[in-house]
Formats: C-alpha cells, structure tokens, sequence
C-alpha cells in the first residue's frame, strides 16, 4: 500500500473518493457474438455499409431475464491443455507464414500508397490496414515510426517467438489435463500456472491468450482449426498494425463497465495489469460507437476515472476515427473545468516524455553537423486549384545551428479557425552546456521567454481553460498525408541545383495532400446517461446504433473495399446522424 502512495498519490486520492469499491469481474451479460465483427472485416466473404438505422447483423444482447438466468446457471468452460496446444500451433504456424510473407515482400509494402494499384490480394489487405483509421488503438501522428515495415516485421517477429515459447510451456505439461472455470477471471489464473510471468507480463501475449478465451468462449466445444480460429488471427494481426475492432459482447469492455459504474479500483486494475480480471484490454478501445473510456468518462463528468486513465497512458487528443471529437474537445464542449486541466496536463506529459525520449539524439545529431545558418521560405501551390497561395499558410524561417544548440526565427505562430496566427518568435534549443535540452519559445512582440515543458503553471493553465471554453465551437488540425519529395526539373528535364553560401543543394518538390480537419460542436451523438441504469442498458443502446454495421454479402470481397472510401461514407452517416 505504501507502494501505491508514493507512486501514484493522485490514484490513491481518487481510489479513497469511489463511491463503489467493487472489484469482481464483470458478469457475462449477453450473447457471445464475436464472430460477427472481425472475422467479418478482412474475410472474402463480407461487405461493409454505413448506416444509423436500428436493423443489426448481428444478434442483440440478451434481454434482463436472460441475464438473471445466465448468472443463475453459469456456464462451465472445460479445455484440455492439447487443446489450447493446437490453438496456439495453428496461430504460429498462420503468423510464420504472416511474417515470411512481410520479409518477401518488405520494398514492396514499403512504398504502398493509398492511390497505389495493387494486384495481389495480400498487398491489398495490408494497404487496407496502413491507411485504415478507425477504431486505431495507437496515436500514429505522435508515433510516426508505429507503421513502418521494420516495426512491423520486428512485432510480427515477437508474436511468432511468444507462441513458440507457449508451445514449449505446453509441452512440459500433461496434455490430457483438463481445465475448467466459469469465468475469465479463472481462465486467467490457470494459465498463471502454465506459463511464466515473462510471457504474461507480454502485452501481445495477453492479447493472444485473450482471444483464445474469447475464441473458447464461442467455439461450442469445437477444436480449433486453420478456419475457426480466423478470427483470432485477424484480430491479433490488426492489433499488430494498431487497430482494434469492437465486438457486439459486452464482457469484451470491462474498463467501459468499471468507468460507467465509477469502480475506480477496478479501472486501476485493468490498466496496471495487477489483479485484473481480464487477460487484457487496451485503454484506448473503442465500443461499437467509437467511444473510448476516456471519453466515456469525459461524457459521465468523472473526472477521477479521467484522472487514473491518462496516468495510465490514455491520450487526451486520441481520435478513434474520422470526425469524432477527441476526448478533451469533448470536454471543452461540456465546460467541465476540472476534466479539462486534468486532461491538458495529461497532454502536456505525453509532449515532455516524447520530447525526453528524443532529444538526445536530436543532440547527438546536431553535434555532428558542421555550424550553418540559412533562410527557407515555404508557401503552399496548386496547379489545378486557383488562389491557393492566399488561402494556404506561407512563412521564411531562418535557421542557426552552432553545435549543439539550434534557433528558429518565424512568424507563423498557429493556426486557428482556417485562419493564421501571425507573430514574431523563435523557437531556442539550448544543446549540450549549462541549460542542457530546453527548449524555450520567444516571443520578441511582448518580451517574453517561455520554457515550452517546465512553465507549465496553475495560471497558465486557467488561462488556457478560459481561451479554450471560449473559442470551442471549432477547433482544428492540420493533416498532411502522402507527402513525398522529388528532385525539382528545369524545362529541358535537368535537375534543379543551386550553390547557397558555398553550399551545393538540390530543389525539391514536395507533393501529398493537405487537409484541414474541422470538428464541430455537433459530431459526437450524445447520450443522456441518466437514462441508462446500468452499463448493460447503456451497452445494448449503442449496439443497436453502431459506428457500423455487418452485413454477409457472399461474392463482393470486402478486402478489396475495406473502406477505400471510409472518409466519405463516415462522413454521410455524420452528416445524417447531425440532421436526424
């Protein structure tokens, strides 16, 4: 306990504050129908379409009656250790074949594109996924590198060694032993006794012991198989390009549960990993609405569930998919003063820790390049498109770099409602020497010098509430996607050179696609909480008007359309959700 208080007094604080302390595992409250959601995404025989009408592919959740009589006669789950053997052989052998195929083809899946044309359905599918953003478990704007082909290769690699490793467990078991339990929870702990804490502790192979469970779960005593475990493949290689999707069971969202019922304890144990009931769950799940627990908790107004989520590494300007508000947008919306600066300081924390990760070597780096000094001046043009010069963002940034350290004079401060925040600034990296690593914002107008991570004061941060809740009812962000550079041509086909100072350099075209990405007060459909008593009622209301919906349609490959033109259905069912 007193672990706990020195490391997290914040937790403790919001912990002693719970109302309900309740840590049982959630209770299996409706019909197992996980087969309807992934297997549904990358097999050939499915199709997507958007829409909010109230009609489900899938089976809704068990009524209340049926609840009372599943908690009455619970279910007894019974598997022997060669069955979880076979499970665990057929996944490694579908992921070493998932890997080969990546090593193969790595220059290839490297130079996808989104308008690239490809004739392999493989290359397709994973084109798909590269660019598919809903449902994303991963920020990949603060982490660039998430979807590179050496990452991806490297995690494909880890999954396949896990396996290999619970395989060799496996084997110095009886395999004719039977296991059996009721719940999870229980599931959980016998495989405690299976396998060492160096594979548990592993969240991909907390993942893949949770689709087994889930597999088990709607199996009906069948073995597994190379095409019953489809699933479970896919849901592990989509959670290997940092894509999660939701299931219509309710049991699968344990941390949504334990946020709606306000178990801070419970919400603490499912993020820790210590003592959860669950084998695993990510903390940026969406449910079938695309909504997160961040975000659920930012809708119930609790702010200390908000509070244990971000310390344990929720995002604050996570966007689940297209067009939806992130979870502090989403507060400033509701004006929820104590939700806000708890979020932003969250924000602020993930900017410091991935600044701290990096500047080293953005020392190293600088260290080792000779000093200059130069002028670049950057403007946005458009041969098919008239005008855009005066509508697009343009500035010349001056650049002095003297060993370690790096200045940048600009005046492009911001950008804020399509228009441009103008000032005079310098952004100042102090390298190696007395004040190693600041980095500090100048503003020249109003004499000011601002240390970018370690101002961050009380008085800042009500300001920054203030200007926020004023200015909500828009907020932008800046995308740029498919950006590429390629040697600029003079008229007879010769590349463009110059000599700067001594300097030879080459002038580069950058062409790729610039948006702007408007969030309305208006997009995120709004549930009123107090109508729903209980996180069953709640749940079956957003299953019967999901994000998406499932419907077979044998002969059209889903794969081949995996959502091509997502942008522009979404955007239909917002615009349709928003009107109706």
């Amino acid at each position: 306990m007193m672990k706990e208080i020195i490391n997290n007094f914040e937790d403790l604080k919001s912990l002693m504050m719970a109302k309900k302390s309740s840590e049982s595992p959630c209770q299996e409250k409706c019909s197992n129908n996980s087969n309807g959601s992934i297997s549904h995404i990358l097999k050939n025989t499915a199709n997507i379409h958007f829409s909010n009408q109230n009609s489900l592919a899938n089976p809704t959740p068990k009524n209340t009656l049926e609840e009372e009589a599943s908690i009455n006669n619970p279910v007894v789950y019974q598997t022997s250790i060669s069955y979880i053997m076979k499970f665990m052989s057929l996944l490694l052998k579908k992921f070493e074949g998932e890997l080969e195929f990546h090593q193969k083809n790595r220059k290839e899946i490297t130079e996808l594109r989104q308008d690239t044309v490809v004739n392999s359905l493989e290359l397709e599918i994973l084109k798909s996924m590269l660019y598919f953003d809903c449902f994303i478990i991963v920020n990949k704007q603060r982490n660039p590198n998430f979807l590179k082909i050496e990452n991806i290769i490297q995690r494909l690699k880890l999954v396949k060694d896990l396996l290999e490793e619970a395989e060799l467990q496996l084997r110095k078991e009886n395999i004719q032993k039977t296991l059996s339990f009721f719940n999870e929870s229980e599931c959980q702990k016998s495989f405690a006794k299976l396998f060492p804490n160096s594979l548990l502790q592993n969240e991909y192979f907390c993942k893949i012991c949770s689709e087994f469970w889930k597999f088990l779960r709607s199996a009906q005593r069948e073995e597994p198989t190379h095409e019953n475990i489809r699933v479970s493949f896919e849901s592990i290689k989509l959670f290997i390009y940092g894509i999660s999707f939701p299931t219509y069971h309710l049991d699968d969202f344990p941390l949504h549960q334990a946020v709606f019922d306000s178990n801070l304890p419970m919400i603490r144990k499912i993020c820790a990993r210590e003592n959860s009931p669950v084998f695993y769950c990510h903390v940026e799940q969406c449910d079938p609405a695309g909504v997160t627990p961040l975000m659920l908790a930012v809708l119930l107004g609790n702010k200390d569930a908000a509070l244990i989520l971000t310390n344990h590494g929720a995002d604050p300007k996570h966007r689940s998919y297209p067009f939806a508000r992130t979870p502090l947008e989403e507060s400033v919306k509701r004006k929820k003063r104590g939700i806000i600066k708890t979020l932003l300081r969250a924000n602020m924390m993930i900017k410091q820790t991935h600044w701290e990760n990096n500047k080293s070597a953005l020392m190293d780096l600088l260290q080792n390049l000779p000093d200059f000094s130069f002028e670049m001046n950057w403007e946005c043009d458009s041969k098919i498109i008239p005008f855009v010069k005066k509508v697009t963002p343009s500035d010349t940034y001056k650049i002095y770099k003297l060993g370690s350290s790096l200045r940048i004079d600009l005046s492009l401060l911001g950008w804020s409602k399509l228009q441009s925040i103008r000032g005079n600034s310098s952004i100042i990296f102090n390298g190696i020497g007395e004040e190693k690593g600041r980095l500090l914002l100048i503003d020249h107008e109003k004499g000011l010098s601002v240390d970018l991570f370690d101002d961050v004061c009380g008085l800042v941060l009500e300001n920054k509430i203030d200007d926020l809740i004023k200015h909500e009812q828009m907020q932008s962000e800046i995308k740029t996607e498919n950006l590429v550079f390629k040697p600029a041509l003079n008229w007879r086909g010769d590349i463009v050179t110059h000599n700067i100072e001594g300097y030879p350099t080459t002038k580069y075209n950058a062409k790729g696609t610039f948006s702007v990405l408007l969030t309305k007060r208006n997009i995120l459909v709004d549930f009123e909480f107090k109508t729903f008593p209980s996180f069953s009622e709640y749940f079956n209301s957003v299953t019967q008007e999901p994000l998406w919906i499932f419907q077979e349609n044998k002969g059209i490959n889903l794969t081949r359309i995996i959502l091509t033109n997502f942008r522009n259905k979404v955007s239909f069912v917002q615009s349709d959700r928003m009107h109706g």
